[in-house]
């Protein structure tokens, strides 16, 4: 089929051909929750339409169909787009991409300005704590220039040195 499932601990992600398959997948994890005890948390599952431009209509014909087929599942959420392992999926998915991580890697990196430690002590923690938080999500996308111009006024923070200092990074 045209359906594709992946799971990776506790997280489980899918893409369907059709709203239908979700009964199938009711079936599975109705089986999970009898058997093993584990239930599915409504309020952090997600449903990102892919049929046709995510609208409130689109996302409100979804859930009516939730009520009446699968009732059980009617109060998870219908969105545009969801983070999942790390990363944002669905159409939507480029307006969210950095902006929580890029400030994660703000707020790390202004911590470690912030200890005032040496040059190398700093330069160290920045790539053990900040970068990493960035060069995830690298690996997938392009970093936004938005985001790139920004980091020289980080790491002259960081290393406590005079923004213009350092040239161009």
């Amino acid at each position: 089929s045209d359906s594709k499932i992946r799971v990776c601990a506790d997280d489980v992600g899918g893409a369907f051909h059709s709203i239908e398959v979700l009964r199938k997948m009711f079936l599975v994890f109705e089986r999970a929750r009898r058997f093993a005890g584990l239930a599915l948390k409504p309020p952090k599952c997600k449903i990102i339409p892919l049929f046709s431009a995510f609208s409130g209509e689109a996302a409100r014909l979804i859930t009516d169909w939730l009520s009446v087929k699968l009732p059980s599942w009617k109060d998870f959420s219908v969105v545009d787009s969801a983070k999942y392992l790390g990363v944002f999926l669905g159409p939507a998915s480029q307006k969210y991409q950095f902006g929580t991580a890029f400030d994660k890697f703000a707020r790390r990196a202004l911590g470690i300005a912030r200890a005032q430690a040496s040059w190398q002590l700093s330069s160290m923690a920045y790539n053990t704590y900040g970068v990493p938080v960035l060069s995830y999500l690298a690996q997938m996308f392009f970093i936004p220039d938005r985001f790139l111009k920004r980091e020289p006024a980080i790491v002259a923070r960081v290393l406590a040195v005079p923004c213009h200092s350092l040239g161009k990074l």
